[in-house]
């Protein structure tokens, strides 16, 4: 049986599309999607999670999304890891790499 990574959201965009240069070239871009959902108490809160762009979706998100957009997205989680210098401590970040995403307006 063949493991299944595909996870699928509605939220905000959260913060300013930040380019990612990569060797071939070509940019992508990294944004923040802020989720509500309900907490144990009865109140909304927001959870964060990274998305990374690339290819087409990068025109699509630059030429049409802002900060405050609703958004769909669809993609894989992955991680990404590094060694900070000073601390010598291994840090892991996982994010959404977006294979496609749909705006919706919400009440």
């Amino acid at each position: 049986m063949t493991d299944i990574n595909n996870i699928t959201l509605s939220g905000r965009i959260n913060s300013d599309f930040k380019p990612i240069p990569n060797d071939s070239g070509k940019v992508g871009i990294s944004f923040e999607l802020a989720v509500e959902c309900w907490d144990g108490s009865k109140q909304l809160k927001a959870h964060i999670f990274k998305v990374k762009a690339k290819n087409s979706k990068v025109k699509y998100l630059l030429d049409y999304a802002s900060k405050g957009d609703a958004l769909f997205v669809s993609g894989m989680l992955k991680n990404f890891e590094y060694t900070e210098k000073e601390t010598l401590k291994r840090r892991i970040i996982t994010y959404i790499s977006l294979s496609d995403c749909k705006f919706f307006k919400r009440n």
